[in-house]
């Protein structure tokens, strides 16, 4: 059993790579988010991931990144593997990663001793996870896509069946 940090955005991506590290087995240590002092970035506010890490009983740290970002994320992923014991990091990435390729993210932990778990990681099948953003997808049923709830997201769902946080 791995003992994961889950790098988290808030959204559905985030939270189906917990989702699919918890189904494995893998202890999740803490989510992380690694975020731009200035910039935006594609995330939900901060204060709504605090929510959601408080809702799942996890602890949640913001770590600043700035350039150059190769040097910055590998600190960041040494400082979580020290401070926190981690081996593995869960990440949904897809889409870049300060402007990389999301193998990008696996080179970081691999120069850090830290396996990286997701779509671009070992051991996921991208066509599953693929799916997961396309709401007629026939793989899943009407409550897993969220078309049930009016917040419509895979992450309210999970939220409310894994909370005791109102998020309302």
């Amino acid at each position: 059993m791995s003992n994961v940090a889950v790098s988290w955005t808030g959204g559905k991506d985030s939270s189906l790579a917990l989702h699919e590290a918890e189904a494995s087995g893998c202890r999740i240590n803490c989510l992380v988010t690694f975020a731009p002092r200035n910039e935006r970035f594609l995330a939900h506010p901060v204060a709504f991931m605090k929510l959601q890490a408080q809702a799942l009983s996890l602890t949640h740290h913001v770590i600043e990144v700035k350039e150059p970002f190769e040097r910055n994320y590998e600190n960041a992923i040494l400082s979580l593997k020290e401070e926190r014991g981690i081996d593995a990091l869960v990440t949904g990435d897809i889409g870049e990663v300060a402007g990389q390729s999301p193998e990008w993210m696996v080179d970081r932990g691999a120069r850090c001793g830290v396996d990286v778990l997701g779509p671009c990681g070992t051991g996921t099948d991208l066509n599953f996870w693929m799916n997961c953003y396309h709401s007629d997808s026939k793989h899943f049923s009407r409550a897993l896509r969220g078309l049930g709830s009016r917040r419509n997201g895979l992450e309210w769902n999970y939220l409310t069946a894994h909370s005791n946080v109102s998020v309302n």
